[in-house]
């Protein structure tokens, strides 16, 4: 588990073939980015600076996908930073 803070860019909201809905963006900080995953429609915005605790994975695979340096974070987990 991790918790990081950081500006927000790349901000997509997307539906599964399920018809979940989920959010990924990108978290930068001094040079560094991470991306987060996140079910549900997150009220964030790009540029809002944010503090996200989730489990950091080096790689994930999900299916035939796989995906580097992300953290899966819950819903209540992303929090606009003092």
């Amino acid at each position: 588990m991790v918790q990081v803070e950081g500006k927000v860019i790349s901000t997509k909201f997307k539906t599964s073939k399920k018809g979940n809905p989920y959010t990924t963006f990108d978290l930068s900080d001094a040079g560094n980015t991470l991306t987060v995953f996140s079910f549900g429609t997150l009220s964030i915005e790009e540029g809002n600076k944010i503090r996200v605790m989730g489990r950091y994975q080096k790689v994930k695979q999900v299916g035939r996908y796989t995906f580097y340096n992300e953290i899966d974070a819950s819903e209540g987990s992303v929090e606009k930073a003092k």
